[in-house]
């Protein structure tokens, strides 16, 4: 009896745990729904003895009104199925206020069998977004707004088919201009023009975009118009480094750049001087026009003719002056450059980077700084030093304009001095370098003795001051007088 009642019970658990087991269903979808959007639902199904189980997703309202059937599917006992759902605008346009909520509901029902799963999902009526860009921030009397209009989904791919109002209202909030967006597939990016006229309203602008069920969502853009006049684009001259007689060319470049960073597309004019600094006049010696094409980036790099030399005399300014006119409106702004001078020789040199003194015995080791006249450090120039005895360094400057060099100090010189030749040029300056010393202390108790040669100190040996000196030096006689009045190094 006991152990038929035993049996009975395992029985008995082992019903339940399989009927517990068969209804389970598992429902994934996601937390939100786009309406007009399409999404993905899985559903997966244990339990049916290995059989297949027929299985419907549908989307519906609160109150049980479906706004979508999926297609029965046949999902196989312990696998999935992938459905798509889609809640249609119209569908819920007849909703005032349209629902914050909808139901994803999985359901196997069949004569033996009858499963629900079901899921809450926020329901967003934000089916697409638009964003709005204008061609500046601020505008001023007489401008025009250029628009771009860019409708996309909520992946942020472009949207087809989607009905879009613009209104644009100025800062006394009328509507001064208004039309209707709709998107195809051949146009993904909308433009429009807006003039503001002689007198607009000065203030914060609005643009708004009207789209989604009933036009209840909103996208809004702001710009300003104010009574100056900002410029849309910079203007800079790039001058030569150095203008000299034997340069056939003058080479400069010309940048035009929007705020925004984009190159202009237009025309630039050039006009090139000689200018004067007590008369404040300019004689012009050349001048020329050139275009501004889109795959330059804003950048006009010229070469003109070394027209000048004769007209001027040496020490003026080059006068270099730029106007830059818009192809799109025709505005026209314009700059000036007087950073560079005519001259025999581009370069300056400075030896404050050096110390003006040297140790005698040991080597010097200095560096002189390049400059060109405009103040701009001179890179990758190659220049010769020389010292007076003949020795020959050949170097290039850096990106600072320095060279570094380093002689052996000449015997019977006083003042070591170099001198700078750039390219076979005339020497363009001296630099001297006198010695460092100091008179021997009366109670120093030993003298040092270096003995050096081309480019590395040989030895150093330390003697103490007395008549020992003349066995540590393997010397027969007394001190030499070579030594005596020696100075401490």
């Amino acid at each position: 009896m006991k152990i038929f009642l035993l049996c009975s019970i395992v029985a008995l658990l082992g019903h339940f745990q399989m009927v517990t087991y068969a209804q389970k269903i598992i429902l994934i979808a996601p937390s939100v729904l786009q309406v007009g959007e399409e999404h993905k639902v899985v559903v997966s199904a244990y339990g049916f003895g290995g059989q297949t189980a027929p299985v419907q997703v549908r989307v519906e309202l609160p109150r049980g009104m479906p706004l979508h059937l999926s297609p029965i599917t046949s999902v196989p006992d312990g696998g999935t199925v992938e459905t798509t759902v889609v809640v249609l605008e119209r569908k819920i346009a007849i909703f005032k206020p349209p629902p914050s909520y909808v139901f994803v509901k999985a359901e196997i029902d069949t004569p033996t069998l009858s499963f629900v799963q079901r899921k809450r999902v926020v329901l967003s009526r934000k089916s697409l977004s638009v964003f709005i860009q204008t061609d500046k921030p601020i505008y001023t009397r007489d401008d025009s707004v250029y628009l771009r209009i860019v409708v996309v989904n909520s992946q942020l791919i472009p949207k087809n088919l989607a009905k879009v109002v613009i209104e644009i209202k100025n800062n006394d909030t009328i509507v001064v201009d208004r039309f209707d967006l709709e998107t195809t597939s051949n146009i993904i990016i909308r433009r429009h023009e807006i003039d503001l006229g002689p007198r607009p309203s000065l203030g914060q602008w609005t643009i708004t975009a009207k789209y989604g069920i009933h036009s209840n969502e909103t996208s809004h853009f702001h710009f300003e118009v104010q009574d100056y006049i900002l410029p849309r684009f910079v203007i800079s001259i790039i001058p030569p480094n150095y203008v000299t007689p034997a340069q056939q060319n003058i080479d400069f470049a010309v940048t035009a750049m929007y705020t925004y960073g984009k190159g202009v597309v237009g025309t630039v004019a050039t006009k090139l001087g000689a200018w004067d600094d007590d008369t404040g006049e300019v004689t012009v010696f050349h001048n020329e026009v050139f275009r501004l094409s889109p795959h330059e980036g804003g950048t006009k790099r010229i070469s003109t003719p070394n027209r000048g030399y004769g007209l001027y005399p040496l020490g003026q300014k080059l006068w270099v002056y730029a106007a830059v006119t818009e192809q799109a409106t025709g505005k026209k702004f314009n700059t000036t450059d007087l950073s560079v001078k005519f001259t025999t020789s581009p370069y300056t040199l400075q030896c404050e980077t050096t110390k003006p003194y040297y140790k005698p015995g040991l080597p010097v080791t200095g560096s002189i700084k390049i400059l060109y006249l405009s103040g701009k450090p001179a890179e990758n120039i190659k220049l010769t030093v020389r010292d007076v005895a003949g020795n020959v360094h050949d170097r290039s400057t850096d990106k600072d304009g320095i060279v570094v060099f380093s002689f052996p100090t000449i015997p019977n010189e006083n003042d070591f001095k170099v001198s700078v030749r750039i390219a076979g040029e005339q020497i363009l300056s001296h630099c001297s370098y006198k010695p460092f010393e100091k008179p021997c202390n009366e109670n120093s108790t030993h003298i040092y003795i270096r003995s050096a040669t081309p480019g590395k100190l040989r030895s150093c040996t330390a003697y103490p001051v007395s008549p020992i000196i003349d066995q540590a030096m393997g010397l027969g006689h007394s001190t030499p007088t070579f030594l005596r009045g020696l100075k401490c190094l």
